[in-house]
């Protein structure tokens, strides 16, 4: 006797003949015929011709055939693909995007459904029903799908099955009506969800199946037609068409368990113990990858699946499918990329392929190319080139290596089963595979599975009627000798007072061998009305994965805060949502329709904060909110926002409470852990961090106010059903009545209602409370999904207790599971057995040491939530593992995930922790209510583990954190750089250091000046000044390099004071640029150079961390400044403002360290305080060469140059140092954390100018250059891109060619080194005799300072790295930025363009880079703004011009003078004004007055110029008020004693009422640019409040603001009018403790 089976792929159909006399032959496993055809458009046509031709090979009668299964993915490719022609509309919720402008037909909630104990929640109403099936008719929808709740538990159907008659008494019987009730079980989200699809996908199954019936009738075949189903099983033909859901993952299902047959796995079970394998399918069109358990069946995904985005709560093998098939189509890419797929030729491979003779190239072509099949004619591929098909391969290979790597839940290597037709694809090699197993007939082994697949029947009965079960397996066709029980499950029913169950099992075994069978029914007329498919159209997939959750580096993520307050993502959602399902321990509702409802909030536009309790008063008062009843009510009843607020709202006015602000929760664990979310958008106030348990516990007066006997712990309380009923309770005797109570009216509301207890001031929610528990769901969720990105499933468990004390205790399945609900509880116990053999998976998750012996059962009884934990010998005995008040928390093997008492089932594979609880749960009051004794146990109680107390989110990503704590981004720390240099600022900064009292350096070796600013200037009070600077060094024995030896950068460079693996500061904005040799450069001010002097060590604020990774090579003619100038227009909404950048990825390596140094240098334009490359080879041969350079000597003759000694070791860049850094490898932590992740790729890039006057503003040079924007300066000087390799790409250009007419052209060296090398070489000459004009090695031009500044009018190109308004000459010059060589051709041409040598068809095609964001974050130490204007990134060059700023006798009077000159000449004077009518106001003690200035965003960028602060606070200004500040701008405020703080909600108010537009940038209402309104403003430095006064006619107005807050330590600084004043009273406090 035989058994055909079939495969339907998107590619090809294959068919397969088993004779089952043969199955236990290894070698052919019983395979007597196989093919492989294309699949038909008309799918049916491609299975007749299969199933023709392996009859006719075989040669046997049809009559000996059994059954012919046929497996698809027809179904499920529907909803995966969006396809609109085999989608109907139906009416949903939880659907992507994507997936809801399809299928969303029809929506609405009618009165019906069912009580938990089975009375109706409400009547069916047939006037309801019947004007819904009107509106049906009227929009043609032909399917329909009845959601009741509690359905599952109505046995005869009859809520459901009513409204259904109903409706076909108006729509007729040719309307398809899916009940939920028959499609899945509980919970009523995921029922939904798949009845949903399974009605959307109805007519298109039922149009299929029926062309299968056809298809038998012409072939003759009487025996019948089956379809497998997801779990490899079998199911009729009528219940495929009623039911296709069942069938949608059966192709995956089929090659597995077909590659598991072929392989002989059931023969060598033994030999396999304890190992699965991953099983390759590659196809046509796609490569479905999954796990083989040792039993031979596919690895089952977790409790809940997703298809297409969709969750659903069906069983489903655990697969991952990728666009790689034979026939993917191979391409090149406009950067020439080798792409392989997604998109493929489908069946048209034989078609559409080289090999075959058409014109695309495949996959399969490519293999063949390499010599890995023999398949076609090869001979037609000679013209494909080898680079091509290496290169693809490497494409192919990665794909391949990366999901099986998914599909790992350990990381050792694997042994993988290959099959399918496109298995030539695979190499012989993968990463990460130690083993690849061909079974015989692969090709064809989904096809072998189908035929193999066992029959099944729906069970009614459990334990006495598993016989049953047996016998009715039997009668639907079953092999007795083969069958087995596979899935028990037990659910409540109504009329609970008897406590009655519905019992499900489910028996499956091999079909059996029969004599006869009766001629298969076609599928009845009802589903014939849709004609067969013979044409396929395009068909355009847009997904919409609007839940965030693809494309986020979970590991990189942080979240945003905001002053005090953390603004939850939907990330953070996510988070959260997993976090307090494990901490409910079972119980408090299932969180994921919380987490829906917060998350349609937050897309509605609405915020949800959180905030810590130190940021709150402790007579504040907090609202409270929770959902009382039973877990098992809450995964079908779900509850709205709304019900919690009717509830607060009435409870609020007999309180007579009008103002809250915060929101609480009761219970952390579960749904109830994220009520206070969902209630902050709806009061719109934040949530407090913290909860009244720290848990779920099942009674209401185990709230720990209650436990202690806090006063109005719980009353008055209000409970409202969501059914205009709100009950209010507002006496009793004592706590547990309010269970009582409360328990017996939720009950009689159905065991699911808001409760609102009495408010509560913050001081007892912080004492009587356990505080941070948002905080600690979150990074319990946090740890599950990175184990679950990662597919370090086995790592999850460890992962957690991590985060809290605890153990591992059991790992298994579950084999028994009673449940019942009595007082409005859910009941019950679960028992766990040890996984067998056949079911262990490589190494899974092990139970921490000591737990468990082999043969331990483990038994949870359970109140809603888990309350013990015993661990079962085999004799029945059994032990104490966990009991409450510790955390017993089961969680789903497969995902990692929470299980709640309401999903526990018979087969689930779990493994259960427990955790520390909170100490306050360890008190005699704590005890007597929460441990053993509360729940009947007569147990002791000992802990897991010491309890670790939850750290806040809000506290470790915010500002200001305590001393004491670990350091990380916003803390304020001491640092002691390598180095600290100062160049014409020293002046200055000498005069700092003997102000505040100092008398000698505290090291020497650490500072080093540089003159280099003012070089040109010969004046003899500049001499003068240099010969002094000099006089000091030599005095304290400090490095000193004089004027014309260069920009200090540079010198610091090539001397060796910036080396990598150090941190070295300067006084100059700049400084970042030593990055480029892996060296932490930042700047500082010079008060914190004088404080270095004098102590060796200053402050700095730990900047936050952003990733940078380059992708790709630069194309020809492309440079490192077009890079930078790129980054800082592409990503110009301050993404990395006052962040540390660190460069990675592969296109760092194809880097030259000149373009390192030029990035790094202007990432301090780019608004970052730190930009650093790794040290990597390529930076070490580097130092190689300037190493020997070093080490070069020439001598007349070799016996002279033996007698001379060698030179003298340099005393930083030399051999030793050098070997230690080949030594070391510093390098990120894996689990480091960045602010944003930020990838561009090179590749991408064309040369690009920045400018006119800004650096957030760039032009692609091909766009520029058509516009011939006329120059008539031209500047090739500074640290950024005056080293020997620019000048020698600006000679390139400029030889043979002059300056233009008009033009000037200055060139300046970086240092005095880098000239002499460029004249050896003869650069130097090139650019001189085609017309430059040479300035000495110094900053010159780029500053502002010396000869050849632009003119008003003028338009000048410069290779430098700042073009801000002014900065080089008049401010009504234009100024623009690019690489060394567009600088010497646009001065050749005299407007602006690329050489002559730029061969432009080189270049990428496109204009703009490609470049995006992996994971944005807000910054942690300063908000930013959404806007990007002159107003938002007022620069120092604006506040303090820079021709004033070497200017060291210039006074304080003259700054206040000349303050804001660049942006608004009329400032100072009208400062000064206001200044002088103040004069005349009065202050009391503790007030002083004083103009305060209100400014936009990035506040102060730019310089490092320290009179930028001392000017405004030289002109009455002492404070300001700005949406955020430059971190440069702020250290000098700092230092000064100016005050600055953070509110950018007063911002915002000031740019609507008095800015043009209301948009910052365009002045005020008049167009003026500085706006006085005359407003009275108190602002509070120790409440930290902003009191805005408006004096209006009659009515003068007040609104308060709150700023964010600043470190004690910075307080501290302001109070001693400065870090000057700071240092002068620790010098002062020393010598009197000496004294």
């Amino acid at each position: 006797m035989y058994r055909i089976g079939v495969d339907v792929g998107g590619t090809n159909t294959d068919a397969a003949i088993i004779d089952l006399a043969a199955i236990s032959s290894p070698q052919t496993r019983g395979v007597i015929s196989s093919t492989k055809r294309e699949t038909s458009v008309n799918v049916t046509e491609g299975i007749e011709a299969a199933v023709r031709k392996v009859i006719s090979d075989a040669n046997i009668n049809p009559d000996k055939i059994l059954s012919l299964t046929i497996g698809t993915t027809h179904f499920i490719n529907a909803v995966v693909q969006a396809d609109q022609r085999r989608l109907s509309k139906v009416a949903f919720v939880d659907f992507p995007p994507h997936l809801t402008s399809l299928i969303n037909g029809h929506t609405a909630i009618i009165k019906g459904g069912l009580q938990i104990d089975g009375r109706a929640i409400n009547e069916i109403n047939k006037a309801e029903v019947v004007e819904q099936a009107q509106q049906i008719k009227s929009k043609g929808i032909k399917d329909i799908v009845l959601v009741g709740i509690f359905s599952p538990l109505d046995v005869n159907g009859s809520n459901e099955y009513a409204a259904r008659d109903m409706l076909r008494e108006e729509l007729g019987p040719e309307v398809r009506i899916v009940c939920s009730r028959d499609v899945a079980q509980l919970g009523f989200i995921e029922r939904e969800n798949a009845s949903i699809l399974n009605a959307a996908i109805g007519a298109y199954a039922r149009r299929t199946i029926r062309g299968f019936q056809d298809t038998m009738k012409r072939l003759g075949l009487l025996c019948p037609l089956y379809l497998t189903q997801n779990d490899g099983t079998l199911m009729s033909a009528e219940d495929a068409a009623r039911l296709p859901i069942r069938t949608f993952c059966s192709g995956a299902t089929n090659s597995m368990r077909g590659a598991s047959f072929l392989a002989g796995i059931d023969l060598r079970r033994k030999e396999l113990t304890g190992k699965s394998l991953i099983v390759v399918d590659v196809g046509g069109t796609t490569t479905d990858v999954g796990v083989l358990l040792p039993s031979g069946l596919p690895r089952q995904a977790a409790a809940f699946v997703e298809v297409g985005g969709i969750r659903t709560n069906f069983s489903m093998p655990d697969v991952q499918s990728i666009g790689l098939g034979g026939g993917s189509r191979v391409r090149t890419d406009v950067d020439d990329r080798v792409t392989v797929g997604p998109d493929s030729v489908g069946h048209h491979l034989l078609r559409d392929a080289k090999i075959f003779g058409g014109q695309i190239l495949t996959a399969t072509d490519v293999a063949v190319r390499s010599g890995a099949g023999t398949i076609g004619d090869p001979s037609k591929l000679d013209n494909v080139a080898e680079d091509l098909v290496a290169r693809a391969r490497v494409v192919t290979t990665r794909l391949l290596e990366n999901t099986i790597d998914r599909m790992k839940t350990v990381p050792e290597d694997c042994t993988v089963l290959l099959v399918g037709g496109g298995s030539i694809l695979v190499p012989q090699q993968l990463k990460g595979v130690n083993e690849i197993i061909i079974p015989p007939f692969h090709d064809v082994a989904n096809a072998v599975g189908a035929a193999i697949a066992r029959g099944k029947q729906l069970p009614e009965v459990l334990e006495n009627f598993k016989t049953l079960a047996v016998s009715k397996a039997v009668a639907a066709g079953a092999e007795p000798t083969t069958i087995a029980v596979a899935e028990v499950n037990v659910l409540p029913v109504q009329y609970v007072t008897n406590q009655a169950t519905r019992i499900i099992v489910k028996a499956i075994g091999d079909l059996a061998i029969r004599d006869e069978y009766n001629v298969p029914q076609t599928i009845n007329d009802e589903y014939q009305v849709i004609e067969d498919e013979t044409t396929e159209a395009p068909q355009e997939i847009i997904p919409d994965w609007s839940d965030g959750s693809q494309g986020i580096d979970y590991q990189s993520y942080r979240p945003e805060i905001v002053g005090d307050e953390w603004i939850v993502s939907e990330t953070d959602l996510l988070f959260i949502q997993e976090g307090c399902g494990v901490l409910g321990t079972g119980g408090g509702g299932n969180p994921y329709p919380t987490y829906l409802k917060a998350r349609q909030l937050m897309r509605e536009g609405k915020s949800i904060r959180i905030v810590d309790h130190l940021s709150l008063a402790d007579d504040a008062v907090l609202v409270r909110g929770c959902f009382m009843g039973s877990p098992s009510v809450g995964s079908e009843r779900l509850t709205a926002a709304a019900d919690i607020l009717e509830a607060g709202t009435e409870l609020a006015k007999y309180c007579g409470v009008s103002k809250f602000a915060a929101t609480l929760c009761d219970e952390i664990g579960g749904s109830n852990g994220m009520q206070s979310l969902v209630m902050s958008a709806s009061y719109g106030i934040p949530a407090f961090d913290g909860d009244l348990m720290g848990r779920a516990y099942p009674k209401l007066n185990q709230v720990l106010p209650a436990v202690y006997g806090r006063p109005n712990a719980l009353t008055p309380a209000a409970l409202c059903d969501g059914d205009n009923n709100v009950v209010l309770l507002t006496k009793v005797k004592n706590e547990h009545m309010v269970e009582t109570l409360m328990r017996t009216v939720a009950t009689e509301m159905g065991s699911s209602a808001a409760l609102c207890c009495s408010p509560l001031p913050v001081s007892e929610a912080r004492d009587y409370g356990i505080t941070r528990t948002i905080s600690q769901a979150w990074r319990i969720g946090r740890a599950i999904s990175m184990g679950r990105r990662s597919n370090n499933l086995k790592g999850i468990p460890e992962a957690i207790l991590q985060l809290q004390s605890g153990v591992c205790l059991f790992v298994g399945k579950i084999v028994n599971c009673s449940r019942a609900m009595r007082a409005g509880f859910t009941w019950g116990e679960i028992r766990i057995a040890q996984l067998p053999d056949d079911e262990l998976e490589n190494s899974p998750t092990t139970p921490s040491p000591g737990t468990t012996a082999h043969g331990d059962h483990m038994v949870i009884p359970f109140q809603n939530e888990n309350l013990c934990a015993y661990t079962e010998k085999e004799d029945g005995s059994r032990t104490l593992a966990a009991i409450v008040p510790d955390l017993i928390s089961v969680l789903d093997s497969q995902s990692g995930s929470y299980l709640g008492s309401q999903d526990y089932c018979y087969g689930l594979r779990v493994t259960v922790i427990v955790m520390a609880g909170s100490p306050l749960w360890h008190s005699e009051a704590g005890l007597q209510s929460g441990g053993p004794a509360a729940f009947g146990f007569e147990h002791s109680f000992t802990t897991i583990g010491k309890y670790i107390t939850p750290r806040s989110v809000v506290q470790k990503y915010a500002v200001g954190l305590s001393s004491g704590k670990a350091v990380k981004a916003g803390d304020y720390v001491m640092i002691r750089p390598e180095h600290v240099m100062t160049h014409d600022n020293t002046g200055p900064v000498i005069s700092k250091f003997k102000s505040i009292g100092a008398t000698r350096i505290q090291n020497p070796v650490q500072p080093v000046f540089t003159l280099d600013h003012d070089v040109q200037n010969r004046s003899s009070k500049n001499l003068s000044k240099y010969a002094s600077i000099e006089e000091f060094a030599r005095q304290h024995k400090v490095d000193f390099y004089p004027a014309g030896r260069g920009i200090g950068h540079q010198v610091l460079v090539e001397e060796g004071y910036a080396f990598p693996y150090t941190l070295t500061v300067a006084s100059d904005s700049h400084s970042n640029m030593y990055g480029g040799v892996g060296c932490v450069g930042t700047p500082i001010v010079r008060t914190d150079a004088a404080a270095l002097w004098a102590t060796g060590k200053t402050w700095w604020q730990v900047p936050r961390m952003v990733k940078v990774e380059f992708k790709g090579r630069l194309a020809p003619g492309v440079t490192g400044k077009d890079v930078i100038v790129a980054l800082c227009s592409s990503f110009n909404n301050d993404e990395v403002l006052n962040a540390a950048i660190e460069f990675t990825g592969d296109g760092v390596a194809t880097l030259s360290v000149d373009e390192r140094l030029t990035i790094a240098n202007m990432t301090t334009e780019w608004g970052a305080l730190v930009g650093v490359f790794p040290v990597d080879e390529t930076l070490l041969q580097w130092y190689d060469r300037v190493l020997e350079k070093l080490e070069l000597r020439t001598f007349s003759s070799p016996e002279l140059a033996s007698l001379i000694p060698p030179p003298p070791e340099h005393p930083r860049i030399n051999r030793r140092r050098l070997d230690e850094l080949r030594s070391t490898n510093f390098k990120s932590d894996p689990d480091a954390e960045y602010s944003s992740h930020l990838i561009f790729d090179l590749s991408t890039l064309v040369p690009h100018v920045s400018g006119p006057n800004s650096v957030k503003i760039s032009t692609p040079l091909p766009i520029l250059e058509k516009s011939h924007v006329a120059i008539q300066k031209a500047y090739l000087v500074s640290c950024t891109n005056s080293r020997v390799s620019d000048i020698a790409a600006a000679a390139a250009v400029m030889r043979g060619n002059k300056v233009a007419p008009g033009v000037e052209f200055y060139i300046a060296a970086a240092s005095s080194a880098v000239q002499l090398e460029a004249e050896k070489l003869g650069y130097w000459d090139t650019l001189i005799l085609s017309g430059a004009r040479v300035l000495p090695a110094g900053c010159g031009p780029c500053i502002g300072l010396g000869t050849g500044l632009l003119e008003e009018g003028e338009t000048g190109i410069s290779a430098t790295n700042r073009n801000y308004k002014g900065r080089m000459g008049h401010p009504k010059a234009l100024a623009y930025l690019a690489s060394p060589a567009v600088v010497a051709a646009s001065a050749i041409k005299g407007y602006i363009c690329g050489p002559s040598s730029l061969d432009l068809s080189a270049l990428p095609l496109t204009n703009s880079p490609t470049v995006s964001i992996s994971k944005s974050s807000s910054a942690t130490i300063t908000s930013t703004g959404t806007e990007s204007n002159d107003a938002d990134n007022l620069n120092t060059d604006a506040i303090y011009p820079g021709k004033y700023t070497y200017q060291d006798d210039i006074t304080l009077e003259r700054q206040a003078q000349v303050v804001m000159e660049n942006y608004d000449p009329g400032f100072a004077t009208l400062v000064a004004s206001l200044t002088h009518k103040q004069s005349f106001q009065k202050a009391d003690e503790e007030t002083a007055n004083g103009i305060i200035l209100v400014s936009g965003y990035n506040f102060g960028t730019g310089s490092s110029r320290e009179q930028a602060a001392t000017a405004l606070k030289a002109a009455g200004i002492p404070v300001v008020i700005a949406g955020s500040f430059g971190d440069i701008f702020k250290r000098n405020a700092i230092n000064n004693g100016l005050v600055c703080l953070e509110c950018p909600e007063l911002v915002g108010d000031l740019t609507r009422d008095y800015a043009k537009g209301a948009s910052r940038g365009a002045g005020g209402l008049q167009g003026e640019l500085t706006v006085d309104r005359g407003l009275t403003v108190v602002v509070g430095m120790v409440n930290g409040q902003v009191v805005v006064n408006v004096e209006t006619v009659g009515s003068p107005s007040q609104k308060v603001y709150s700023v964010k807050p600043v470190g004690a330590s910075v307080q501290e600084l302001w109070v001693c009018g400065g870090l000057e004043g700071f240092i002068l009273k620790e010098i002062k406090e020393a010598e009197a403790t000496i004294a």
